[in-house]
């Protein structure tokens, strides 16, 4: 991924804070003659040197033969284009273009598939917590019966990334003047969807 250094995001929380609010996940491995993606959400769990990617994948899954493989996840955060009438400075001097702010970390390592049925059991049940602990009543996997969970549980296989490097790429306008900065920033807050707020705040 290209990176110019003042877009270089290396705070390894803000990485993991990404990755957990933005869990689907396009894995990326080589084919022939393409590169296949395979979109997969993935519980981010740890930090540092001790962060793991966990998901799971249905039995038919392509990805289930390819154990070992190095591939890579790519987690998307918020995204907003840019208009040149966002700019304080354009009533100065009108040489301004579009440009689109977005956040993305990149995720290199090596595929792990898990077939251990406490392995499996282990990650659904963290994978739903995490997913369901906003709800007043959250879900739980005990909540159905336990040999249906045994019988879809051996209709999956589990995924875990051996990471290898993290890399983060911030593009939210810091490359311009402080007063653009917050022209910006207004202009999206005044937008009033979720997407343009989420990049308002990272400005």
């Amino acid at each position: 991924m290209y990176i110019r250094d003042v877009f270089a995001q290396k705070n390894p929380e803000k990485l993991r804070q990404c990755m957990q609010a933005n869990p689907l996940a396009m894995l990326v491995v080589n084919g022939d003659p393409f590169p296949q993606v395979f979109h997969l959400p993935l519980l981010v769990s740890g930090s540092g040197e001790q962060m793991q990617l966990r998901g799971h994948i249905a039995r038919a899954n392509p990805l289930t033969q390819l154990h070992g493989v190095s591939m890579l996840a790519v987690f998307n955060g918020p995204d907003a284009y840019i208009s040149p009438a966002y700019y304080a400075s354009k009533q100065l001097d009108p040489k301004v273009v579009p440009t689109w702010n977005y956040v993305t970390v990149q995720v290199q390592g090596r595929l792990v598939l898990h077939e251990e049925p406490e392995w499996k059991l282990a990650l659904l049940s963290e994978l739903t917590q995490q997913h369901e602990q906003h709800r007043r009543e959250p879900w739980q996997v005990t909540d159905a019966p336990s040999d249906y969970i045994e019988k879809l549980s051996r209709a999956i296989v589990g995924v875990e990334i051996a990471i290898e490097q993290i890399q983060g790429k911030w593009k939210v306008s810091q490359n311009q003047p402080e007063q653009n900065k917050q022209s910006v920033a207004r202009n999206l807050a005044e937008q009033g969807t979720e997407k343009a707020s989420a990049m308002s705040s990272l400005i």
